[in-house]
């Protein structure tokens, strides 16, 4: 995915690659070998020149398995396997493979209508695969989201942070429907995501210090690539018009 239309608005004039290819993929087998049998770079350092242009996913029968943020002006790759050099040419030598990657990114205003909306499409394989897909989409299976902040000393005494959170949220919410992801900024403080069919917070421990209060999910977005266009529209149709918006970017 191109900067252009997905990530922060970096302010930076599009590159000659991104002005040729714009988004794409590449779906061809013998040249996803190549690029991953190729792609060996020196580690480097990150620098604050870093901006992605482009957002490379890898995936495997539509499910996410890697990333990848390319700058291809200054010649830098950013995974999960940490910073190296990386060359413009190693990927656009491979153009002849790329493929327009067709997307469209949906916003709706009520959860009920993403909900609808979700459900209609899940039978395809529209979806833009991300890292963590269980929590993107967990506006599906809950109402609303708070984050806490936890000091790990107090809380845990000592120990560790995730065993004590799963001893304390399932007794103490046993009759509640919830769901939590720890967050580990700190050696002292953890942020917590909880969300939940109801505003809980009411009932947390002082040790929980609430930096978002429960909020309702709206403004829900939901992006797709290489949608059935017509059967979108036919869906989208039904739903009515004052239900969603189009996004020309995802911020």
């Amino acid at each position: 995915l191109s900067s252009e239309i997905y990530g922060p608005n970096n302010g930076r004039a599009l590159n000659a690659t991104q002005q040729t290819f714009h988004s794409f993929y590449i779906d061809d087998a013998k040249t996803i070998a190549k690029l991953k049998n190729g792609w060996v770079f020196e580690s480097s350092n990150i620098d604050q020149n870093f901006v992605p242009d482009y957002y490379l996913t890898y995936c495997e029968n539509g499910q996410y398995r890697g990333k990848i943020n390319l700058d291809l002006q200054e010649g830098k790759a950013v995974s999960g396997e940490g910073i190296s050099l990386f060359n413009p040419d190693s990927l656009t030598k491979y153009k002849n493979a790329f493929k327009p990657l067709k997307t469209k990114f949906l916003s709706f205003t009520y959860r009920d209508d993403a909900i609808r909306f979700y459900k209609a499409i899940s039978i395809n394989n529209w979806f833009l695969p991300s890292p963590d897909d269980n929590e993107f989409y967990i506006w599906t299976q809950y109402k609303g989201e708070c984050i806490v902040q936890i000091n790990n000393k107090t809380f845990a005494r000592e120990k560790d942070i995730e065993k004590a959170l799963d001893a304390y949220l399932p007794k103490k919410f046993k009759n509640k429907d919830i769901h939590y992801k720890l967050f580990k900024f700190t050696n002292e403080n953890s942020t917590v995501r909880i969300c939940s069919q109801e505003n809980l917070t009411a009932e947390f421990p002082d040790d929980f210090k609430v930096v978002l209060p429960f909020t309702p999910f709206e403004n829900i977005v939901i992006p797709l690539i290489n949608h059935d266009e017509q059967v979108l529209d036919i869906i989208l149709t039904a739903m009515g018009s004052d239900t969603y918006r189009v996004l020309d970017k995802i911020e």
